[in-house]
């Protein structure tokens, strides 16, 4: 399964949020965790995607 995480402009916030979702994932084995950041004209948006099972 997967659970996406998306945060504008700031990559502190995502980084909280992921580190939440990672503790609430803790019962399952964590598969792969990737960063990535779309840049747009007056925003930059940051996603992290969990993949657990």
């Amino acid at each position: 399964m997967q659970i996406k995480i998306i945060s504008s402009n700031y990559l502190d916030k995502l980084e909280e949020s992921t580190n939440i979702a990672l503790e609430e994932l803790k019962e399952f084995e964590i598969v792969d965790l990737k960063v990535s950041m779309l840049e747009y004209d007056i925003q930059n948006e940051f996603m992290a995607v969990i993949t657990y099972r």
